[in-house]
């Protein structure tokens, strides 16, 4: 298991949204997921420690939309 990031002044959810918003760390995290690596995060304050793990899922391609019928001008009566 990764060491925990103790939460300094605060508590757990307050160290992830911070590590959320750090740039750096969630770019990093954006790389490790993109070349197919699982991002594994421990927070810690004095209830426990909380780990997030995220892996990569892969997507297949969408498939093309069908083509929309044609629709033609009717007679008006």
């Amino acid at each position: 298991m990764p060491p925990a990031i103790n939460a300094e002044h605060g508590d757990a959810p307050t160290a992830l949204r911070n590590w959320a918003g750090d740039d750096a760390i969630r770019q990093a995290a954006y790389r490790r997921l993109r070349d197919g690596q699982p991002v594994i995060s421990t927070f810690g304050d004095h209830t426990g420690r909380y780990t997030l793990i995220v892996w990569p899922v892969p997507v297949r391609p969408a498939s093309p939309l069908p083509a929309a019928p044609l629709i033609r001008a009717g007679r008006s009566r």
